[in-house]
């Protein structure tokens, strides 16, 4: 729509005769363009793969250059690389034989095991406790009458949602507590 000369448009505004970019649509033009660009920087960039096979035949990907790796060269499709997934998943993976593992003392980690069972097992306490006070805030509740009242729905949810997070933590814990050897 012309309006005197003028276009009523909020990017354009009338200047020494012609029609002008405001100082905002500029702004935009220009953050557009730098998002733009910096996306096909980012295109472009790769990071090397090196590919290393050990004497025992286990298969290594790396991002560094390990001595006797063959560099991946992965082309813009990523074919080639989706060919090395399927083949570091088709091998199995490397035994504790080929790879160093600490090993703990059995004494230490059984101490270890009791004091997390402990630990599990007052958390547990703890939340079947809380567990009863909010069925039992949940009851109180169910048994006042409520008089139509939202407030009173509102902390008849609020009851339910303590009572399923409370009865969910004490799942999880027994869950947790029955891994413990």
């Amino acid at each position: 729509m012309v309006e005197k000369g003028r276009i009523s448009a909020p990017f354009l505004c009338w200047q020494d005769g012609i029609y002008c970019a405001t100082k905002g649509f500029r702004f935009v033009i220009m953050k557009r363009l730098i998002l733009l660009i910096g996306c096909c920087v980012a295109i472009n960039a790769q990071a090397e793969i090196y590919k290393h096979v050990d004497a025992s035949g286990n298969i290594t990907y790396t991002d560094y250059p390990v001595a006797g790796a063959k560099r991946l060269h992965i082309g813009a499709s990523g074919a080639e690389w989706s060919n090395v997934h399927k083949l570091s998943r088709s091998r199995p993976m490397a035994t504790s034989a080929s790879v160093s593992i600490p090993r703990i003392d059995s004494g230490v980690q059984n101490k270890r095991d009791d004091l997390r069972r402990s630990v599990l097992e007052n958390e547990l306490k703890t939340e079947q406790q809380a567990l009863t006070e909010a069925r039992q805030a949940q009851q109180k509740a169910e048994s006042t009458p409520s008089g139509g009242s939202g407030a009173n729905a509102a902390r008849a949810g609020k009851l339910d949602e303590a009572v399923k997070l409370h009865q969910d933590n004490v799942d999880a814990l027994g869950r947790e507590l029955s891994r413990i050897h």
